[in-house]
């Protein structure tokens, strides 16, 4: 991300999606916005992703509520993919998101179409009860 909070690139390699990279990316997000600590909020695979900010990154966070994945210390013995591939096996959904040419295999119009961006203005984009409502709040 630029300093201007623009994003420059889009990380094809999944080897640029660990952790630690996430974790980067985030703290990039929190300096574009000027600001030296956050109050995060994170669900499911996020709070995954919350978590290791707190742990890679406590200076950079006021306070952490994870919805519906609970800490689980890492054990630096195990690559925690290798811990679900042991309990679930190889068609756990995690396992399969490890390999690079998963989506290959998906109709490009749905992978377009996940990718999309939202447009400059959240109340168009948003459904229409939820933008008559916004609209008149608004005048």
């Amino acid at each position: 991300m630029a300093s201007d909070g623009v994003i420059t690139h889009r990380n094809v390699d999944v080897n640029g999606y660990t952790a630690l990279h996430v974790v980067g990316d985030l703290v990039a997000l929190v300096d574009s916005l000027g600001q030296k600590q956050v109050f995060v909020v994170a669900h499911d695979w996020g709070a995954l992703i919350g978590w290791s900010l707190c742990l890679f990154r406590p200076d950079r966070v006021k306070a952490l509520v994870a919805l519906s994945v609970a800490f689980n210390p890492r054990n630096p013995a195990v690559k925690p993919v290798d811990a679900f591939r042991a309990l679930y096996g190889d068609d756990y959904y995690v396992c399969r998101f490890q390999k690079s040419c998963i989506y290959s295999s998906l109709d490009k119009r749905i992978v377009q179409h996940a990718a999309q961006s939202p447009t400059d203005d959240p109340i168009k984009d948003a459904p229409s009860t939820i933008t008559d409502n916004q609209r008149s709040i608004q005048k």
